[in-house]
């Protein structure tokens, strides 16, 4: 018996007894051996066998076939195996080899076809519009959306929600929009009504009115500021992770990747700031912060929101750890927050046509400071609804308020080529300054003496809890400062005194 290879197919006889196979096959001469080679078992053990195996099969096949034969002579073993050489050569594998080999050749050595340039961008294709020509691209039966600023027409289509049908700004689109946009104005007596006439020259615009139009412009012609994006990107990421895992680092502060985060966070910011000032096409125009009222609603409502959100997690913290609540019971005390949100939601829209936004900002922030006073001064055991409720209360007033007046302020005060802007900006910055809170509260809980943070203490657990409210309480006390320099009226317009 021989030994097959269990990794190559299996032959269909699995017997290699050379005596079984001489029962199947005449064996009288030299052509008869030659036909006992051919044989199909001993085919499928030299082709998916080893040659070793294959050698001892033939070499004990011809030592049996000798007597048959009636011919010992050496020379008819050299025929043999001479033979079964040429025959071996001439396997399936092999075969299949060479036409790899010619194949491969070929293609190698036939000649190559002529090297092509790479096909470039399609060519920009200006085209001259009229007004009549151009009222077809109002983005209705599949046109795009095409408007005219200033003799120069932009293609809005990717704003279709805005300028298309049904938008806000459906009137300009397939139109001469130049007189709207300066104006701030959607009527229809904004456009050219004739179209087959001269075009509107819009000489007799004031400079207010020719600075929103120079601000729309200047919206259409933007591109994307890809390196003031990745610079302010990386340095608020880094600032925000050097804040965050100072507290837990192995030398705090001290240690030289917080070092590093930090530093080159702040030095990527300025250089942002700076590269806005420079840039022809600025992530964040800087000349929207000129607008005094924009920029003190801004700081104001990112002292506060930097304090609520951070103060809402560690709040539903405190009450799990030091209280023991489950989640959901945790979930049900803090519901009273949603209830007065939607309550003041309601009362802010009816008040602040009636209200100077002065006053219901200033009550937003000093509700904030009381909210955050009550959770400062209370006790781990302290009542919830002499404390906490309250809080909740106090502080989902805040939130509203200032949202409510600042976006007020954005969208209806602000020269309409910045509203887009400001509104951007207004919602980035509410996120960062969520983002900064939190940081800073994590660090302040992480950054306690272990010792005094044991939570087997209740005194020492509730210690972490209270810093982080203590940090709420510096944030929003900050913004007291600020309300003093603000000049708004009722729905947000400008002070008409100033």
């Amino acid at each position: 018996m021989y030994i097959r290879s269990t990794s190559r197919p299996k032959p269909k006889d699995s017997s290699f007894d050379p005596r079984a196979i001489l029962r199947r096959t005449p064996l009288d001469s030299v052509d008869g051996l030659k036909l006992l080679l051919n044989d199909y078992d001993l085919l499928q053990l030299r082709y998916f066998s080893e040659q070793r195996q294959y050698d001892q099969v033939v070499s004990k096949m011809a030592e049996d076939a000798l007597p048959a034969t009636n011919n010992s002579s050496p020379e008819w073993l050299s025929e043999i195996r001479k033979w079964n050489e040429q025959a071996t050569v001439a396997t399936p594998i092999n075969i299949i080899l060479l036409s790899l080999f010619v194949v491969l050749v070929y293609y190698r050595l036939r000649p190559s076809p002529p090297a092509t340039l790479p096909k470039g961008p399609a060519p920009v294709v200006f085209t001259n519009f009229t007004p009549r020509t151009l009222l077809k691209y109002n983005g209705e039966n599949g046109h795009p959306v095409y408007l005219a600023v200033k003799t120069k027409v932009y293609d809005v289509t990717p704003g279709r929600n805005f300028y298309g049908p049904g938008g806000p700004y459906e009137n300009f689109a397939g139109r001469d929009a130049t007189r709207g946009l300066a104006c701030q104005s959607f009527d229809e007596e904004m456009l050219t009504k004739d179209l087959d006439g001269p075009l509107d020259d819009c000489n007799d615009l004031d400079s207010e009115q020719i600075e929103n139009l120079n601000g729309w412009v200047e919206r259409f012609e933007d591109k994307l500021d890809w390196l003031g994006a990745i610079a302010i990107i990386a340095g608020l990421a880094l600032l925000l992770s050097g804040i965050t895992l100072a507290a837990t680092a192995p030398h705090g502060w001290s240690t030289n990747y917080i070092v590093a985060f930090i530093s080159f966070g702040i030095i990527l910011i300025i250089a942002f700031v700076v590269w806005q000032g420079l840039s022809s096409n600025p992530l964040m125009p800087l000349h929207v912060w000129q607008d005094r009222n924009f920029s003190l609603l801004t700081a104001i409502i990112s002292f506060g929101y930097a304090a609520f959100s951070s103060n809402m997690f560690f709040l539903a913290l405190f009450l799990q750890k030091v209280r023991s609540m489950s989640p959901l019971l945790v979930a049900v005390h803090l519901l009273p927050q949603v209830i007065g949100g939607i309550l003041v939601n309601i009362t802010a829209g009816l008040l602040m046509h009636h209200i100077s936004n002065k006053i219901l900002i200033s009550v937003g922030a000093v509700c904030y400071v009381l909210a955050f006073t009550l959770l400062s001064v209370m006790q781990e055991d302290s009542s919830y609804w002499a404390f906490i409720f309250p809080a909740l209360c106090l502080s989902v007033v805040g939130a509203d308020f200032e949202f409510t007046v600042t976006n007020m302020y954005v969208m209806s005060s602000l020269p309409l080529a910045q509203q887009s802007v400001a509104g951007g900006l207004f919602n980035t910055v509410m996120r960062l300054s969520s983002s900064v809170g939190f940081a800073v509260s994590t660090a302040v809980f992480n950054g306690l003496d272990a010792s005094r943070a044991d939570e087997s203490n209740l005194s020492s657990a509730y210690g972490k809890y209270r810093a982080t409210f203590f940090v709420s309480l510096a944030s929003s006390g900050l913004s007291l400062f600020l309300l003093p320099f603000l000049t708004l009226k009722s729905q947000g317009g400008r002070s008409q005194s100033g």
